[in-house]
């Protein structure tokens, strides 16, 4: 609309009615408020492709700020598969089978757990949620990890 009321006043036989120096004033005004809404349309889409979905989006997993950042990820990451991995297989073969229902009930909530940890990463990956995300997904992870170690103690009853 702005664009449109700045065209009709830029027309040739438009001038004739109206005071020239207001006019110009006018116009100078409306082309301002032009670029202002400009700008403010590509700071908009500059956002969405941060944290919107459209396109390809080639940044990395948490946005990485140092070069340890990867490695850190990739320890924690296999480290804690690895002890999901064993509390699963544990839960069903410990202390004999058939499985208790207790471990059958730890193995579903940290396999519930990590389901959740593994759709944030990948809402995350696609932009769809905020950087302080991140540290939202180490705490479950963490909490995976206590889940984890306790459920390997009462599988081998350590401790008794």
């Amino acid at each position: 609309m702005t664009q449109q009321t700045f065209d009709l006043f830029r027309i040739e036989g438009f001038f004739a009615a109206w005071d020239k120096t207001l006019l110009v004033k006018f116009c100078a005004g409306l082309y301002q408020q032009l670029n202002d809404l400009e700008a403010c349309l590509m700071q908009e889409d500059f956002s969405t492709r941060i944290y919107g979905t459209s396109g390809l989006d080639n940044r990395p997993v948490f946005r990485e700020t140092s070069a340890k950042d990867p490695i850190i990820k990739l320890v924690v990451g296999s480290l804690t598969s690895l002890l999901i991995l064993v509390t699963l297989i544990s839960a069903f073969v410990f202390p004999q089978l058939p499985p208790k229902p207790l471990n059958i009930f730890f193995a579903l909530c940290i396999s519930l757990s990590s389901i959740t940890v593994c759709i944030l990463t990948h809402w995350y990956r696609q932009g769809d949620l905020e950087p302080k995300f991140r540290n939202l997904t180490y705490c479950i992870l963490f909490s995976i990890i206590m889940l984890c170690i306790c459920a390997n103690l009462y599988f081998h009853d350590v401790g008794k």
